[in-house]
């Protein structure tokens, strides 16, 4: 989580709203998850890994609980309306 910290102070200095981490080597060094399907969406005060079903699952399992997990179907659907 310090490593998400960071980001989030950055963030706020810059007067960012969020970012988006999609490498999956800087998904696996800020937060540990080592799937081949994930995004890491990170504002200035929460973080949450979207992937997509197949790895919820390991995801939970993987990643500290202060990050939350998003089911990218349910993004792609909100988008789409």
């Amino acid at each position: 989580m310090q490593r998400i910290r960071k980001i989030q102070k950055e963030l706020r200095k810059r007067k960012f709203g969020a970012g988006l981490i999609s490498k999956p080597e800087n998904v696996r060094y800020l937060c540990g998850y080592v799937g081949s399907n994930g995004r890491l969406l990170v504002t200035p005060t929460k973080a949450t890994l979207i992937t997509d079903s197949r790895y919820l699952r390991s995801a939970r399992k993987q990643i500290p609980k202060a990050v939350g997990i998003f089911d990218q179907k349910r993004v792609q659907s909100l988008l789409a309306c």
